[in-house]
């Protein structure tokens, strides 16, 4: 057995040498660009990330930036390609392995005012194999927190997406002796407002709004107290970045909080 590893230790300069660049390629006709590996998600989803087309002249730059976009994904656990060359051309092949469509986990939280919070969780990152993002928890303790997270990040058109973050909070607020209730439901859509290779997007925000409850200022019955955001999202493109890593900068407007001491946050999602 060392004597193989030995062999192939040294073997490996010479089958990296004799591994063609992509640059050997530059310019020859694309006959077809095959996909193995994905079992799950769609075809769809995943030629709509490739410039690369059937019919043009090969582009290394081009095709390295299409390997690129499918990794920012976040779907697959692995990625790569060859090139297989033809008389009358190349065709590329890309193979890939996902990552399990649904993940169960145990969540937790803790803060010095609640203490521990623990639940179940479950998470996926390609759902129905459109690259559909879904989270959601349940947890119990100190406070009771519900949350769904729902990303789709392209529905269509140019990169028309869908951002959703609902949650309810139950607990006691021994600071000011209430029980207080929040509920928020936030809403985004956005969308490129340029090519996909400019360096900066727009993303115009939907409301959001948040509801709290408490029997602070009203021992009755409690009052609402809504809190509507508005926000415009700046990402920068950051080669390599992946979904969730990118640079990005938010504005927030919001209107003044009422006289009662209710906090009910309105966050952007992630």
């Amino acid at each position: 057995r060392i004597k193989l590893y030995g062999t192939a230790i040294l073997l490996l300069p010479v089958l990296l040498a004799a591994a063609p660049s992509l640059e050997t390629f530059a310019g020859r006709k694309v006959l077809r660009i095959d996909i193995e590996g994905h079992r799950a998600t769609r075809e769809h989803t995943i030629r709509r990330e490739l410039h690369t087309t059937t019919g043009q002249a090969f582009d290394p730059e081009r095709w390295r930036a299409d390997l690129q976009r499918l990794d920012n994904l976040d779907i697959f656990s692995s990625l790569n390609s060859n090139v297989q060359a033809t008389e009358n051309g190349i065709i590329l092949v890309l193979r890939m392995r996902e990552i399990p469509p649904a993940v169960p986990y145990i969540s937790y939280n803790v803060t010095d005012e609640d203490g521990w919070s623990f639940g179940p969780a479950l998470k996926a990152v390609n759902l129905l194999g459109r690259d559909l993002f879904v989270a959601g928890y349940a947890l119990f303790g100190g406070k009771t927190t519900f949350l769904l997270d729902l990303n789709y990040p392209w529905i269509a058109g140019n990169h028309l997406s869908f951002d959703l973050d609902i949650g309810r909070i139950e607990r006691e607020n021994t600071l000011d002796g209430f029980r207080e209730t929040s509920f928020e439901f936030s809403p985004w859509l956005g969308a490129y407002l340029a090519s996909e290779d400019a360096p900066v997007w727009v993303f115009p925000i939907f409301v959001s709004t948040a509801i709290a409850r408490d029997t602070h200022c009203s021992p009755t019955g409690g009052t609402s107290s809504f809190k509507p955001a508005c926000a415009w999202v700046t990402t920068r493109a950051t080669p390599g970045a992946t979904r969730t890593e990118a640079g990005s900068t938010r504005s927030k407007c919001r209107k003044p909080a009422d006289h009662c001491p209710v906090t009910a946050t309105t966050r952007p999602p992630t």
